[in-house]
């Protein structure tokens, strides 16, 4: 069994084992949460850690209970894979048996690439010989991070709130999301934004504390409750964004948002026939020059089927997979098609001056529905004039309102609702409809 080779270790360890170490014991499953920081394609091949306090070196074994190896006196160490495969820290390798590296501050906090973190760091080396990196915290804390990603900490307390019993409740429905990379959540929006102390502050600590253990319940269990930037006046009912059905996760009217101030509360995309045609084209979809695109079906604003229509076929898009092919913000839009404009030259008609012949360059007739030929009675009898069609837009028309999936609790309609006096209690309940909220997640 390779050892550390650390000075003193022997009697450093038998001190330290001496400390009682329940501080981080965990009281129910819930307590800590482990958040991956690099892992997959992000891993990493070294990672250097700093503590003026020094470390508290270990293994975190199957029961998530740290078990110490040693101290260390060093305020700088670097994590790396040895050329025998094993975790390193600087030049100590560590035995092949244990499954990982948990590395705890002496005291305060642990700082990792320059960047500060709560709790404490543990890496697994992957099939790749890279490390994954997991930042261990409790859950109450790692909130206060995610909080002032996930929502301005301006906002009014009353939004930072729902905001704050909105993400606890999401961790805890998502605690087995990661389970193959031995952890629970990411720090990216496929999670929760979470960056560690530096995206806290006085007021996301506050909104986390003053809601601490409550979460969103249905039935007696924690709720699904996802949330999103902006609305643009309704929400979206998840059936029809990702075909799953949930009692609360249904359209509900947003009167609260400020399209003033809300981000991509109204948008605009345009694309040409040709750019949708390279669009099917990159998907391998082949249905000759586009010819036309038609909304199918829409629920309360949100569109959940189209329909691009070719000279050789056709190709439906539905569900959430609207928004991606055309890179919309949301799938609440209206659609426009491109329209042409139909120029007659001249008519001769029969007035009160006698027979004239009168130029209609100015007059035009919009709609593609519309017949391309004109026919007119005149002094000659009746005639059929042709009309020439020059495009007065070549370009199919997204006009949308909202940014987001738009299921669950509107960020900015959270606010306009706190603005006006609700309570988080209230900007919940209207968001996730018949839920109530849950005084703790304790078991």
């Amino acid at each position: 069994m390779k050892k550390f080779l650390l000075f003193n270790m022997i009697i450093i360890t038998l001190i330290f084992s001496l400390f009682s170490i329940t501080s981080y014991a965990e009281a129910n499953k819930y307590e800590n949460i482990k958040i991956g920081l690099h892992y997959g394609s992000s891993a990493k091949s070294s990672a250097n850690l700093m503590c003026y306090s020094g470390f508290e070196l270990g293994y975190e074994n199957e029961n998530g209970d740290f078990k110490l190896i040693s101290a260390l006196a060093e305020t700088q160490i670097t994590i790396s894979v040895s050329t025998e495969g094993y975790l390193q820290v600087n030049n100590i390798f560590v035995n092949a048996d244990f499954p990982n590296i948990c590395i705890r501050p002496g005291y305060g906090t642990l700082q990792l690439d320059g960047k500060d973190f709560r709790g404490s760091m543990i890496f697994i080396k992957d099939k790749s010989n890279l490390i994954t990196v997991i930042n261990k915290v409790n859950l109450e804390e790692y909130l206060y991070s995610v909080l002032g990603r996930e929502m301005s900490p301006s906002w009014p307390i009353e939004a930072l709130k729902a905001q704050a019993i909105c993400a606890r409740t999401f961790s805890i429905n998502n605690w087995n999301k990661y389970a193959s990379y031995g952890f629970n959540l990411d720090n990216t929006q496929n999670s929760q934004v979470y960056s560690g102390i530096s995206s806290e502050g006085a007021r996301t600590v506050q909104a986390v504390e003053e809601t601490r253990g409550q979460l969103v319940m249905y039935d007696g269990k924690p709720a699904q409750t996802f949330y999103f930037s902006s609305c643009g006046g309704k929400t979206a009912n998840v059936k029809y964004v990702w075909g799953s059905e949930f009692p609360y996760l249904v359209s509900v009217d947003d009167p609260y948002e400020n399209p003033k101030e809300a981000s991509y509360s109204d948008w605009t995309v345009e694309y040409s026939a040709d750019e949708i045609k390279a669009l099917l084209t990159k998907r391998n979809i082949n249905i000759g020059n586009v010819t036309n695109v038609e909304i199918v079906s829409e629920d309360n604003g949100t569109v959940y089927d189209i329909k691009i229509i070719g000279e050789s076929g056709e190709h439906r898009i539905k569900n959430d997979n609207i928004r991606a092919f055309f890179n919309l913000k949301s799938q609440h839009f209206t659609l426009s098609a491109p329209q042409s404009e139909l120029i007659y030259p001249s008519v001769t008609i029969i007035g009160g001056n006698g027979i004239s012949t009168l130029s209609l360059n100015n007059l035009s007739v919009y709609n593609t529905s519309v017949v391309s030929a004109l026919s007119v009675l005149s002094a000659k009898g009746v005639a059929t004039i042709e009309a020439s069609m020059p495009n007065t837009s070549d370009k199919f028309i997204f006009s949308g309102h909202g940014w987001g999936h738009r299921i669950g609790m509107c960020q900015w309609g959270a606010k306009g609702m706190a603005d006006q006096g609700f309570k988080a209690n209230d900007i919940l309940t209207h968001y996730f409809p018949g839920t109530s909220i849950g005084s703790s997640y304790l078991e």
